[in-house]
């Protein structure tokens, strides 16, 4: 599935164990390439999540950190002290 998703295979120059990577373009470098890729991945996404509904697979639960694809981030934890900010949309320190 992962493979389907645009992950290749590599494998690593220190064990020589068999990695799946996901090759992203820079944001930076071209905005456009990078959002053409990421809405090509989603609508890979969606159309093997339907393929696995038709086979009766379930998809695996989003991982602990995360809360899937299009989740909104988990909230910050609660600071042991206060902090002022300034300059910044709570976006850093």
């Amino acid at each position: 599935m992962l493979l389907a998703l645009g992950f290749v295979e590599r494998r690593s120059v220190e064990d020589d164990e068999l990695c799946l990577v996901l090759e992203e373009p820079v944001l930076e470098l071209d905005l456009d390439a990078w959002s053409a890729w990421f809405e090509a991945l989603k609508e890979k996404r969606d159309v093997l999540g339907v393929l696995m509904a038709e086979l009766g697979v379930r998809p695996l639960p989003p991982a602990a950190l995360g809360g899937g694809w299009d989740a909104a981030p988990l909230p910050p934890a609660p600071l042991d002290c206060p902090m002022t900010m300034h300059g910044q949309h709570a976006g850093g320190v």
